[in-house]
């Protein structure tokens, strides 16, 4: 997990390989934070593709440190 704190708005959505960039962590952490419940996501209509939101991001560093 990064130490700096993620600079991403609150309502921006990314792609769960983008989210693990952005904390700096491996993309299956954040699939399996989603699988127990530890973190929200949401699917996009177009493609069914999961995203995160960037208050899940900033709510996941926090609990993190």
């Amino acid at each position: 997990m990064v130490n700096e704190k993620p600079n991403v708005p609150p309502t921006a959505r990314y792609s769960l390989r983008e989210a693990a960039k952005i904390l700096g962590v491996n993309a299956k952490t954040i699939s399996r934070a989603i699988e127990r419940g530890a973190m929200r996501c949401g699917y996009r209509k177009m493609n069914d593709m999961p995203y995160v939101e960037g208050k899940e991001i900033m709510r996941m560093w926090q609990e993190s440190w």
